[in-house]
């Protein structure tokens, strides 16, 4: 056998194979190419291989990985929820005669709050309440109130610009989205029928000498913000929010019917991108909220605006524009008719804009809630100190304009400026005290400055002039008309009293007149003790007390006469000396009438008697033979006595078209309120208004040509007793209009104080405590039931509850149109307002056949009307010296002038009313 034959246990070369390894198996068996080394340059080539393919393999992880990552951040930053921008402009700061803007700031923070605490915080909302980007301030209603109508157009433009659009609306790429302007202030429109708000800035102090508030051209036009939101950035959607409804007719500014909301759509125009959310409709006010410490507009839009379930009606998770206009219109009708008894519908213009404006928070739920009644109850426990100081000025009131004393002239006709000033205020700081916290400071300056203005009216009821006599000493408040105090001078004087009391001697006055009377009525011994009771009742009124700085006319003479008068005169005093003092009595009374204004047609007359008169003075210190020759002088008692009883009926003439300018427009102003019922009130009256005007401006042409007549010419008495008579008729048709009305007036106050409360309106109390003729104990229980109205718990706003998060709002039904029923008591001719300015109407009689072109016509009419009113009261404050009324000199004007005795210093004409 060969040697290399394969034995057993060998393999084919002969080799032995290799005993199996220690570690557990042998090793493989060599690769038939018979070279190690290749093999082992094969295994480390598969080896590498793997490797490779695992190191891509993780690779292509990482970086996918790393890609899906970058891409899902991409598409978070670019398709996650954005927060809707807001930015919410409050304009607070306004002075009379513009009313507080109530609860606006509580609606700014409200909304700021909310938007903060909601579950999805920012995701919602983000409100910016502060210009501060533009000007550097923190202090967001000094900068808004600050701010002219230029200026706020330019801050919204800015922010506009800046702002990063939200809301689901916005695409892929940081394209399209929503933002919100909120914007309240007092709206208006102006004498092109322009909706327009007016800035704080216009409304400058009332020492300016022009009112910035009539001037329209400083007002924002609505238009105009519209027209800069849509320019800038066109491709996001923008909603304006709009509660300025708050003013109703205001004929101080010349607002005779308020057509804002009239005037929104031509103020929005073709504006694509623009919508505008407005908190009333035509004829509507947007009611303030004590009890939501808030308005309902500016409550319920909080609750949608940060994604209140209950507005999403499809339940889609967005909130769409014609969904949050449903949603805040049911709640605030809701809760305006239970609380309010009144209509207050939402306006969207124009009414088909859709855009999605917020998401659904369902965590938004129970963010915005009512305060409760503790809390109420607490704010009106804080305002009682403020009411009872409210209260006592009311009472001040009442008693000022009373009757006056000793029949002379009451304090609001001697000083109607200051009288106009305090019953203005009076109304104004009722409207702060429930206007929100951010008034609270200026109610208490307020009623500061009304009790200083009550204590001056009270101080000048007593003049600081030198009185000359004592029927003027009577006029002017200085004597009492006290019989008693006459009588115990006559009885000291004749020694039937041995000590006067102190009250007699302590006033001059008093002493003086019981002295005269004592002699004119010829209670003094006559014969030989005539001249010593001369001396003593000279002697009486010397007695040391504080008196004027000189006697009474009447006390002079009587010392003249018992110094150098004859024995003889003293001895026959009835039939010589008692007649010239009657005389001289009686001339002293015709030379101070009631009202000095009717001196001007007695002056003349009194003058030829008191020449006649003196002659007879003069007689009685020469000789008894010379005061027999002037006995035919005592005729002139006739002249005296008709010139008292003219000016009588002069004064009486004055004192009714007086109570008539200061009355008739605060009169009128009340008939021609939103009405309280839907027949309008009483139409025979209010067609009298334009009409009764017209007849007391053609009573002071007639009146200030009687008075010029005797000024210029020695015109008799007799010559114009037929004139007296007609202005006479005249001023009682006049006052006939005034009484009838105020009686109407006093009815409603009777009829609301005595009513249950559920059984009066509060739009009927509202309306009557908007007029200061309401005074005294009968305001104060009117404000009691409005207050305790207000307390009472409050009704359901929404269709099942305020938060309720199922179901679907129901539309308010529509108003009942009492916007109609108040044009249509305006249409018939001219507003009044121009008669009481003097105004003569450029506006032309529109009419149109449809129905609805006529109420639009009207309510153009009357801004265009409201337009010649404020450039009549500019007129005024341009060229009069007295206040901002017409100047006496002017025929016709006898708007509420000063009659006598006023300081008449220049001042604005804040209001002829």
């Amino acid at each position: 056998m060969a040697a290399n034959d394969a034995g057993p246990g060998k393999d084919d070369e002969g080799r032995s194979p290799r005993r199996a390894s220690w570690r557990g198996s042998a090793t493989a068996t060599a690769s038939p190419s018979g070279y190690r080394w290749r093999d082992r340059g094969e295994k480390s080539n598969r080896e590498v291989a793997q490797q490779n393919r695992r190191r891509r393999v993780k690779l292509a992880l990482w970086t996918g990985s790393v890609l899906g990552l970058c891409g899902a951040f991409a598409w978070y930053w670019l398709m996650r929820p954005r927060a809707t921008p807001l930015l919410a402009v409050s304009i607070t700061q306004y002075i009379a005669p513009l009313p507080p803007n109530s609860f606006a700031v509580e609606d700014v923070t409200r909304l700021s709050d909310v938007a903060r605490t909601a579950s999805r915080g920012s995701g919602m909302l983000t409100v910016k309440s502060s210009p501060a980007a533009a000007d550097g301030s923190d202090d967001e209603r000094a900068a808004w109130n600050s701010k002219s109508a230029d200026a706020l157009l330019k801050q919204v433009g800015q922010w506009l610009e800046r702002a990063t659009p939200g809301g689901p609306g916005r695409r892929m790429l940081g394209s399209g989205g929503t933002v919100v302007v909120y914007i309240t202030g007092h709206g208006a429109v102006d004498e092109k029928g322009r909706a327009c708000i007016i800035p704080a800035d216009a409304a400058k102090s009332r020492d300016a000498a022009e009112p910035a508030y009539l001037k329209s051209d400083r007002w924002l036009a609505v238009a105009d913000v519209v027209q800069r939101l849509d320019e800038i950035r066109p491709d996001v959607n923008k909603l304006l929010v709009l509660d300025c409804n708050r003013l109703d007719a205001d004929w101080a500014i010349g607002l005779l019917y308020n057509g804002f909301a009239e005037a929104l759509p031509a103020a929005r125009g073709n504006a694509k991108s623009v919508a505008i959310l407005s908190a009333a409709q035509a004829g509507q006010l947007a009611w303030p909220g004590v009890e939501l410490q808030g308005t309902p507009f500016g409550f319920y839009l909080s609750q949608a605006l940060i994604g209140d379930p209950a507005a999403d009606d499809d339940r889609n998770g967005k909130i769409s524009l014609q969904e949050l206009a449903l949603f805040v219109r049911t709640r605030v009708s809701n809760w305006v008719r239970a609380n309010r008894y009144d209509d207050q519908l939402p306006l969207l213009v124009p009414e088909e804009a859709d855009f999605d404006v917020v998401y659904n928070d369902l965590g938004a739920v129970d963010v915005v809630q009512p305060p409760d009644a503790a809390k109420i109850q607490n704010e009106f426990n804080e305002l009682q100190p403020l009411w009872s100081q409210l209260d006592d000025l009311w009472r001040e009131h009442e008693r000022l304009q009373g009757p006056a004393e000793n029949e002379s002239s009451p304090v609001w006709s001697e000083h109607c400026l200051d009288w106009h000033r305090f019953q203005q205020e009076l109304v104004r700081c009722g409207s702060l005290l429930l206007a929100g916290r951010e008034y609270r400071d200026e109610c208490g300056a307020c009623l500061s400055q009304l009790k200083s203005l009550a204590q001056k009216l009270s101080r000048r009821r007593q003049e600081a002039l030198p009185v000359p006599s004592l029927p003027l000493a009577r006029r002017w408040r200085k004597l009492p008309a006290d019989g008693p105090l006459r009588e115990e001078v006559a009885g000291y004087l004749q020694g039937e009293k041995k000590s006067p009391s102190s009250e007699v001697k302590g006033d001059y006055f008093v002493r003086a007149d019981g002295a005269w009377q004592w002699l004119a009525t010829g209670r003094a011994p006559a014969g030989q003790d005539g001249r010593d009771a001369g001396r003593r009742a000279v002697d009486f009124v010397d007695a040391p007390a504080p008196r004027d700085k000189y006697d009474v006319v009447e006390i002079r003479f009587l010392k003249l006469l018992a110094a150098y008068a004859p024995d003889s005169l003293w001895n026959q005093a009835d039939k010589q000396l008692l007649p010239v003092l009657k005389l001289r009595e009686s001339a002293e009374e015709a030379a101070a009438p009631r009202d000095v204004r009717a001196h001007y047609a007695l002056r003349r007359r009194v003058e030829r008697a008191d020449a006649d008169l003196r002659r007879l003075e003069d007689a009685l210190f020469i000789n008894d033979d010379a005061c027999k020759q002037a006995g035919p002088c005592l005729a002139r008692k006739q002249d005296y006595e008709s010139a008292q009883r003219d000016g009588e009926r002069l004064a009486e003439i004055l004192a009714k078209r007086d109570r008539a300018w200061a009355e008739l427009p605060y009169l009128a102003q009340w008939l021609l309120r939103r009405p309280d019922t839907p027949d309008g009130g009483d139409v025979e009256a209010i067609g009298k208004i334009s009409e009764t005007i017209a007849g007391l401006r053609d009573l002071d042409v007639r009146l200030d040509a009687y008075l010029e007549d005797f000024l210029r010419n020695d015109v008799a008495a007799a010559g114009q007793e037929e004139t007296l008579e007609e202005l006479e008729f005249g001023t009682d048709k006049v006052d006939g209009w005034r009484r009838g009305v105020s009686m109407k007036l006093q009815d409603a106050v009777d009829r609301a104080v005595v009513k249950a409360r559920d059984e009066v309106t509060l739009r009927q109390l509202v309306s009557l405590l908007a007029s200061p003729l309401v005074s005294g104990h009968k305001r104060i229980a009117l404000r009691r039931q409005y207050s305790d109205a207000l307390q009472k718990p409050l009704a359901s706003a929404g269709t099942s509850a305020a938060t309720s998060t199922t179901g679907t709002s129901t539309p308010p039904a529509e108003s009942g149109g009492d916007e109609n029923v108040y044009l249509r008591r305006l249409t018939a001719g001219d507003h009044p307002a121009l008669a009481l300015v003097g105004w003569e109407a450029t506006t032309s009689k529109e009419t149109a056949s449809n129905g609805k072109q006529a109420e639009e016509a009207s309510w153009l009419r009357l801004a265009r009307q409201g337009g010649d009113v404020r450039q009549r009261l500019l007129d005024l404050t341009e060229n009069s010296a007295w206040g901002g009324l017409p100047r006496p000199s002017e025929p016709g004007d006898g708007l509420g002038r000063p009659p006598h005795g006023d300081d008449a210093e220049p001042a604005p004409a804040r209001s002829v009313y």
